[in-house]
């Protein structure tokens, strides 16, 4: 019989939900996709469900997706997929994206996240033969997670001088001007809508209520962004704003999960002396039509 794929409705999401709570820190990226597809009034959000029959209640491979806006080489904006998945095997997986029509191959940058420090050659091939890996770019990293029960307990203890609270939309700019690493692959009004639509954390000075240190949420990334001014660190300052932001993610349900780039020794300390644990490799393949670097 043949395969079923659909864009997943509102009735599939939440049924979606308890199975990807069953193995949660292999599937938190696309737990917090279907979250915001479900609380989001935008169409940014998209799931998609490989299964072997219309009727089946299994699941043989799961996309979750996010459309963003990046520069492109003339300083227009192109749409850029972030693009994650689950599946049996990675053929299914291949199946399921080979059938997501709102992906124009031809035209769109596409950022796929998959388990494994470097692509199953099924996936190269998969980019291959769609003329997409001239001038990719490939991170391998690790996942890192916090435990639920753990989070929503933390006590956070702040200096007199600073207080802690959830970013608003007016702080993109702020935050997008001081985000370098991958700053071409976003852009303000994207930051704008994950302040919007997931959690976040800000420390402020209390005399000026300036924003001096912040964290954001990320489609794939879950936490993200993290970042302290000059002039303000060494201060403890980023350990606040991430364990707010582990207890805001916490409470909205998702699992705290961080992806720390392989060789960044720092950022990997700094998480692992907080608590998060690693659980797994992963890799992150950035891929754009010919011509488009």
């Amino acid at each position: 019989m043949p395969e079923s794929v659909t864009l997943a409705s509102r009735s599939d999401l939440l049924c979606l939900l308890p199975f990807l709570d069953s193995q949660l820190s292999e599937r938190c990226e696309i737990q917090l996709v279907v979250f915001g597809a479900l609380r989001a009034s935008t169409s940014a959000y998209l799931v998609y469900i490989l299964r072997e029959t219309p009727t089946d209640g299994s699941y043989t491979a799961i996309a979750a997706i996010k459309r963003e806006n990046m520069k492109n080489e003339t300083q227009e904006n192109q749409t850029i997929w972030i693009v994650s998945g689950w599946s049996i095997n990675e053929s299914a997986l291949l199946r399921l994206y080979s059938a997501i029509d709102v992906i124009n191959w031809d035209k769109d940058a596409v950022f796929a996240f998959n388990k494994c420090y470097n692509p199953h050659e099924d996936i190269l091939k998969f980019f291959r033969d769609r003329n997409r890996l001239e001038g990719h770019r490939l991170y391998s990293a690790g996942r890192y997670v916090f435990d639920i029960e753990k989070a929503l307990k933390l006590q956070i203890s702040l200096p007199d001088e600073v207080y802690v609270k959830s970013l608003e939309r007016h702080h993109a700019q702020l935050i997008y001007d001081h985000w370098t690493v991958f700053k071409d692959t976003t852009t303000v009004e994207d930051v704008a809508d994950e302040i919007d639509h997931l959690p976040s954390a800000g420390v402020f000075l209390k005399n000026n209520d300036q924003l001096v240190s912040w964290m954001t949420g990320h489609a794939a990334n879950g936490m993200s962004r993290l970042f302290t001014m000059d002039g303000h660190r060494r201060k403890g300052y980023a350990k606040l704003a991430t364990q707010y932001m582990s207890k805001r993610m916490a409470q909205a349900g998702y699992l705290p999960f961080i992806n720390i780039v392989v060789g960044n020794t720092a950022s990997t300390e700094f998480f692992l002396g907080l608590g998060f644990q690693f659980v797994y490799p992963m890799h992150a393949i950035l891929t754009k039509p010919p011509g488009r670097y």
